[in-house]
């Protein structure tokens, strides 16, 4: 019997001046643009795909049925298929 768990955080801030779905449609071209050349931090704030905080996670349980298992160590060959398709 395995168990394996796996969480990943990430804590983050993405700042810029050229979010590229913001400005898109402001330029009608599909990419972004400066807004103030001279004065590039005039616009800088939040980019628009800016996540602050981030989790995600797996887990794998391998479960006692089956060849080599506890529970239905002598299944035939076809049952032990349908029961490893299951988990």
């Amino acid at each position: 019997m395995a168990f394996s768990l796996t969480l990943n955080y990430t804590y983050s801030h993405s700042i810029d001046n050229v979010s590229v779905a913001a400005n898109s449609i402001a330029s009608g071209q599909g990419f972004g643009y400066i807004c103030d050349v001279v004065r590039p931090r005039e616009c800088r704030g939040n980019s628009d795909f800016n996540v602050t905080n981030y989790l995600n996670g797996n887990f794998i349980y391998d479960l006692p049925f089956g060849k080599g298992k506890a529970y239905a160590a002598t299944a035939p060959f076809w049952l032990n298929e349908i029961i490893a398709a299951g988990s």
